[in-house]
């Protein structure tokens, strides 16, 4: 009889510890924030590129937060501003513009960071960037992370 309780406590803290470290759910209060005013501070480059050599475009990650957000940078002459800098950090396969998309876009400014989206898993987040100098748009850069 003791064996069998011994046995049965030994079982369910054994599906307590499958069960309670799975059973975190991503803080979607943390979509569209700015990860600077929620903490999310410890993020890291997961993918970036300079194929456009007027600007770098990178997807940065938090695990912290489980988050992902896109920042871009004017890399182009130092004498020269941009028109606008636009950037989107949005899930793959769903629309850059759409309603599950964080897109910052500035005027007359060097760089821009997106409020954040729900990292996933990878591959599973895209961005895009533009730049617009003396009213020519730049061929938009597109990454996944």
């Amino acid at each position: 009889m003791l064996g069998s309780a011994i046995a049965a406590i030994g079982l369910l803290i054994g599906v307590v510890f499958l069960v309670a470290p799975g059973s975190e759910e991503f803080d979607t209060s943390l979509i569209g924030a700015d990860f600077t005013d929620r903490h999310c501070m410890d993020g890291e480059v997961l993918r970036a590129t300079m194929d456009n050599p007027k600007f770098l475009l990178r997807i940065i990650g938090s695990t912290r937060c489980g988050t992902a957000w896109a920042t871009i940078e004017w890399s182009g002459s130092l004498e020269q501003v941009p028109d606008r800098i636009e950037a989107s950090i949005y899930p793959c396969g769903s629309d850059p513009a759409g309603p599950k998309a964080q897109v910052v876009q500035k005027s007359d400014i060097r760089s821009a960071s997106t409020r954040m989206i729900e990292r996933g898993s990878r591959g599973s987040v895209c961005a895009l960037g533009v730049v617009v100098v003396g009213g020519q748009r730049s061929a938009p850069v597109e990454l996944y992370a």
